[in-house]
């Protein structure tokens, strides 16, 4: 079953006496929140509330570049050394 959120939010204004616009404010930060931890804290998501809908809709930011345009990378492949490969702990026991 479908909850109309426009109904639930002003529901909880006139209970609450809080404005309208920080309940909403209030459950976009809810939706961020929850995005971020599902979908991991280094994507670009927005939240916003779409009262036509009555629904949090959530967007991915994304940046479109030429296929010329795009940065190196900042990491490089090395052959490991000898004094680049860590030592295991139980190897310096004996």
């Amino acid at each position: 079953m479908a909850v109309d959120l426009n109904r639930v939010i002003e529901q909880v204004s006139k209970e609450k006496g809080i404005d309208k616009t920080i309940v909403v404010s209030a459950v976009e930060e809810m939706m961020h929140s929850a995005a971020r931890r599902t979908f991991g804290a280094e994507r670009n998501i927005e939240s916003r509330f779409n009262p036509d809908l009555g629904e949090v809709e959530l967007f991915e930011i994304k940046t479109v570049v030429d296929h010329g345009q795009v940065p190196a990378p900042k990491w490089s492949w090395r052959t490991p050394t000898p004094s680049t490969i860590p030592t295991p702990r139980w190897a310096t026991r004996f």
